[in-house]
């Protein structure tokens, strides 16, 4: 619920991170959402419940228009034990579709047709892999799950580790958390124990489908634009950007 900038016509809004993640995935096409939040977390689903109110503006009238069109499912997370254990509720939600994951503190924005999340959507279509990640090179990899790729001169190059936040990175192609998979992921989390904090990480299963054969790729993201609410020093700069986006919009 962190707020950021936003511009419609000419006046600069605030709205909370996780209702631009929702648009932006809205105007990639997606109309069904399963939400896995904590127990403290009722002010989101309150904020995706649409109210009448006396001072409200077009850009309200935007959101709620969109949410009256999507089917959202609310999931509560019973303890706080990872993103992998968080994704582990959405299990029968997903079924045996392939889905588009993405954490609730990261927005990427959607500046074209070729945005990240139409091109995961398009390669979904069809689909011969297990997962695809997407990564870009970031300055301080010991705070993200690292990859290692067979050939980085590819298009979609296959990874062949994936590491959470490794003492000694051998890379520095950090994955950014938004991801496509298909139900193997589920499988996967199952078979994995929890880390040195008694959580199930995300990064753990992908590379259990990597021990168990499974096909996961990559897709460069290093030109996309993203705001990373997770640290105060994240936050700063994703308002700053966010400020000095709306300004130029």
């Amino acid at each position: 619920m962190a707020p950021v900038f936003y511009k419609t016509e000419n006046k600069v809004h605030t709205i909370p991170l996780i209702q631009l993640i929702f648009e932006t995935l809205y105007d990639a096409g997606i109309r069904e959402f399963c939400f896995v939040t904590g127990k403290t977390k009722r002010a989101i689903e309150n904020h995706f419940t649409p109210e009448e109110s006396p001072n409200q503006n077009d850009l309200l009238d935007s959101f709620y228009e969109k949410l009256s069109n999507s089917k959202i499912f609310w999931i509560t997370q019973n303890y706080p034990k990872g993103f992998g254990d968080a994704l582990r509720y959405a299990n029968s939600f997903v079924g045996n579709e392939d889905f588009i994951l993405q954490a609730g503190d990261v927005a990427v924005l959607q500046k074209n047709k070729t945005n990240l999340l139409t091109r995961l959507i398009e390669l979904s279509i069809n689909s011969t892999q297990d997962a695809i990640l997407s990564i870009r090179r970031v300055s301080d990899p010991k705070r993200h799950g690292i990859v290692t790729l067979e050939d980085e001169n590819k298009d979609l190059p296959r990874i062949t580790s994936a590491i959470e936040k490794p003492d000694n990175p051998q890379t520095d192609l950090g994955i950014m958390p938004i991801y496509l998979f298909n139900h193997n992921i589920f499988d996967a989390l199952e078979k994995i124990q929890p880390d040195k904090n008694n959580e199930i990480q995300v990064t753990d299963a992908i590379q259990k489908l990597l021990d168990d054969s499974k096909v996961v790729k990559a897709i460069r993201v290093d030109d996309e634009k993203f705001w990373d609410v997770g640290t105060p020093e994240a936050y700063w700069q994703a308002l700053n950007e966010s400020y000095h986006h709306s300004e130029r919009s």
